[in-house]
């Protein structure tokens, strides 16, 4: 059996590496970041992914020529590349999902199966290695004042993370 120590670790471990794929992802040479690319539903086909600087568009909104735009090797030839995404957004959206139980077990299933064993309802306060034990519904009240161990565990890294 593991001790919360370990736990704690794992969770350190797995948070920063899932940011830095996180802000990586978001911040690659991809058609799908890139602030010049939209698309355009068609039926029965789907998107159709183009890049708004390259396709003619008539005055009345209609497309006079549209210039595709759906594959990563073509965005990262192309000189009007802009990527849509900055690294701080990055880490700010990556936050909001983290602190989400549901889009966190979506986006990170095994750091949301361990953020909830370390958030059991039974740690004291803002310590993360306390091996204390408390009632659930005892401390509740307390858990939720002082942002609980998921928050506080999360806003460390945050905090080191920002700081680096």
């Amino acid at each position: 059996m593991r001790t919360k120590q370990e736990i704690v670790e794992k969770v350190r471990q797995i948070i920063s590496a899932a940011r830095e794929d996180f802000i990586a992802r978001r911040t690659e040479k991809s058609y799908r970041n890139c602030k010049n690319n939209d698309f355009v539903l068609a039926r029965r086909i789907g998107k159709i992914f183009y890049c708004k600087t390259k396709s003619v568009f008539l005055e009345n909104g209609e497309i006079n020529k549209l210039f595709t735009c759906d594959s990563d090797e073509w965005s990262c030839k192309c000189e009007e590349f802009e990527c849509k995404n900055e690294s701080e957004n990055c880490v700010e959206d990556f936050d909001k999902i983290v602190s989400s139980p549901s889009q966190c077990g979506k986006e990170f299933p095994r750091l949301s199966a361990l953020l909830w064993v370390l958030n059991d309802g039974r740690s004291k306060g803002r310590d993360l290695t306390s091996d204390t034990i408390h009632g659930h519904e005892k401390n509740k009240e307390s858990n939720e004042e002082n942002g609980g161990v998921v928050r506080s565990v999360f806003n460390s890294i945050r905090d080191s993370w920002r700081k680096t």
